[in-house]
C-alpha cells in the first residue's frame, strides 16, 4: 500500500515499515487491550489505507481476540472489537459486512465500519481448538470448511445454517467458474455447484492436496504430498482437468499458499529457501537461500517481502523474468 508495508506478528505488534528501506514508521502493541499475543490470516485492505486483522492466544482457555481496523495513513487505530475467543481466519469482505472465524469454530458477521457483530454460528458442538480455513462468500451464502472437514453453507443475511455436506476437506475454499474447488485427503479435487450445492469429484490426483491454492489464466496451483510425504508444487488446467506439471520436493513448502507473481510461482520451506518457477512450465527459474521458516510471501510491482517465523522480513529484488 502505497510506501507501506504493514506486518503483524506472533509477537503481538502490528507494524508499519517503508516499503523500500525497512524503516518503522508506526507499531501498535495489542498487549495493552488484553490476553492475546498473534495475529493470523492475510491482512483485509479497506480503501488506501485501513488495515484490518484479527488476533489469538492461540488455544489458550483464557485468551481473547480482537479484530482491529488500523488506519496506516494516520497512524492509529479506526476500530477495534473484542471477542471472547481468538480470531484467527483471514477476514473477508462482501458488501457492507466482513466474516471471520475463531480458534473455536465460533464465525461471524460484521459491519465494515464498525466491527460491530451482527450474528454468530457455530460449526462444531463440541470444538477442539485449531485454526479453521479461510471462508469465502458466493451468492449471498458464506461457505466454510469445519474441524471436522465438513463444508458448511450458512446464509450470510441471518447466520443460519442451509446445508452440512461430508467431506475429507484439506485445502481452503478457492471460486472459480461458477463453482467452488477444494482439495480433499481422497487425493482429489472437489466441486461444489453454490447455487444447488451439489458435490462432485472435479478430478483425482496422484498425491494429497495441502494448505490454501491459487487460480490465475485457468489454471489452478497447489501444493501436494506424495506417499513418501515428499512435498509437491504442481499445476492444473482447469479446463482440460489435466497435471501442466509438477515438482517434487525433499523438503515440505512451509509458506501458506504458491504465489503467483509476473509469469513465476514461489514457494518457501522451513530451510529458508525461497524458490520462484515458471508458472507455464515449472522450471526452476532461481532460488534464493534465505534464515528461517519461510511462512509467507507478500508482492509489490517491484519487490517481494519475506516473513519467517523466527520474526524476520525480508525485502528481495528478484530478478524480473
Amino acid at each position: 500500500m502505497d510506501d507501506s508495508v504493514v506486518v503483524g506478528s506472533c509477537s503481538g505488534n502490528f507494524y508499519v515499515l517503508n516499503r523500500h528501506s525497512g524503516e518503522l514508521t508506526w507499531r501498535y502493541d495489542i498487549h495493552q487491550d488484553g490476553n492475546q499475543t498473534s495475529f493470523h490470516g492475510d491482512p483485509l485492505l479497506l480503501g488506501n489505507n485501513v488495515v484490518v486483522l484479527g488476533t489469538d492466544l492461540s488455544c489458550a482457555p483464557e485468551g481473547i481476540g480482537y479484530v482491529y481496523a488500523f488506519d496506516v495513513g494516520k497512524k492509529s487505530v479506526r476500530w477495534k472489537h473484542r471477542f471472547a475467543t481468538g480470531i484467527s481466519t483471514p477476514i473477508i469482505k462482501s458488501g457492507d459486512a466482513i466474516y471471520f472465524g475463531s480458534v473455536h469454530e465460533t464465525w461471524f458477521k460484521a459491519d465494515a465500519t464498525t466491527g460491530t457483530p451482527e450474528w454468530e454460528y457455530q460449526s462444531a458442538e463440541i470444538s477442539q481448538c485449531a485454526v479453521p480455513r479461510a471462508a469465502i462468500v458466493v451468492r449471498d451464502r458464506l461457505f466454510l470448511i469445519a474441524q471436522d472437514q465438513s463444508v458448511h453453507v450458512v446464509d450470510a443475511a441471518s447466520g443460519k445454517i442451509v446445508k452440512r455436506t461430508k467431506t475429507t476437506a484439506e485445502t481452503a475454499l478457492l471460486e472459480y467458474g461458477g463453482q467452488i474447488l477444494f482439495g480433499a485427503a481422497d487425493n482429489s479435487v472437489y466441486s461444489l455447484n453454490p447455487e444447488t450445492l451439489d458435490l462432485n469429484q472435479f478430478m483425482p490426483l496422484d498425491a494429497r492436496p495441502t494448505g490454501r491454492m491459487e487460480v490465475a489464466q485457468d489454471r489452478l496451483f497447489l501444493f501436494m504430498k506424495g506417499p513418501k510425504e515428499q512435498s509437491q508444487i504442481a499445476a492444473i488446467d482447469l479446463k482440460t482437468r489435466k497435471v501442466l506439471w509438477s515438482q517434487t520436493s525433499e523438503r515440505e513448502w512451509s509458506s501458506d499458499m504458491p504465489r503467483l507473481w509476473k509469469g513465476l510461482v514461489l514457494a518457501g520451506n522451513c530451510q529458508g529457501k525461497l524458490a520462484a518457477f515458471s508458472a507455464s512450465t515449472g522450471k526452476l527459474i532461481w532460488s534464493e537461500e534465505l534464515t528461517g521458516c519461510l511462512r509467507s510471501i507478500g508482492i509489490s510491482d517491484d519487490l517481494l517481502y519475506i516473513g519467517a517465523q523466527q520474526g524476520m522480513l525480508y525485502a528481495i529484488r528478484p530478478p524480473i523474468p
